[in-house]
């Protein structure tokens, strides 16, 4: 998650002051945004799924805070 943050603001975690910046997101992007898609419907799925089966509200949240985190 947090390589998502960093990555998302542009951020260069490790890089030194006058060092130079060698990044490989750019080949990296596609297959990023591939996987945040598939987490998205991921969620959307579950959340689905626990609402057909009526499960209570808190249990629903903590079942999707557990699934976003884990994915």
């Amino acid at each position: 998650m947090v390589s998502l943050v960093l990555w998302i603001i542009g951020r260069r975690h490790g890089v030194p002051p006058g060092a130079t910046a060698v990044s490989y997101a750019r080949a990296q992007t596609s297959m990023t945004m591939m996987f945040l898609f598939a987490m998205v419907v991921e969620l959307v799925a579950v959340e689905i799924l626990l609402r057909a089966i009526a499960a209570p509200t808190a249990l629903r949240i903590l079942i999707l805070v557990i699934d976003a985190y884990g994915s």
